[in-house]
């Protein structure tokens, strides 16, 4: 499954099990015009539908590869994360995400993306190069 059919696949599970969500990650940094290379789908959801969305990507033959109390992350016809609302700041994002063009789903606000970036390099410094060269790619397109 490519990742077009994936985030298609996905997005209308998430509907029928009636998951509030929104697009984060590479996917939605192209929606903001920034390109980049990705192998996943990463989504925002609330934490009160962690057990409803482990059931619902099980069923559809998903399995959990890395689970900690922000994330879980699942393979099988394609890689997608779920990033854990349960903070403030982040159901705010959750609640204020906008549907956009092509597939009506939701996606953060650059504000909020940029927010989750500089917590991930937080997170893991590893990651520290990439997601502030996403930061000013958002800065610079979007100022």
């Amino acid at each position: 499954m490519n990742l077009k059919e994936l985030l298609v696949s996905v997005h209308a599970a998430l509907q029928d099990a009636h998951i509030e969500h929104a697009l984060i990650g590479a996917f939605a940094m192209a929606h903001y015009g920034i390109q980049r290379a990705t192998g996943d789908i990463d989504f925002l959801i609330d934490e009160i539908d962690k057990k409803n969305t482990v059931i619902t990507f099980e069923k559809l033959g998903f399995k959990i590869f890395h689970q900690t109390d922000e994330i879980i992350q699942f393979e099988g016809p394609g890689s997608i994360d779920f990033l854990l609302a349960k903070r403030e700041l982040s159901l705010k994002m959750l609640q204020e995400a906008k549907v956009i063009k092509p597939f009506n789903i939701k996606c953060i606000s650059i504000e909020g993306l940029i927010g989750l970036k500089i917590q991930a390099y937080n997170n893991d410094p590893k990651r520290e190069f990439q997601d502030k060269a996403d930061i000013l790619s958002l800065i610079e397109q979007y100022p």
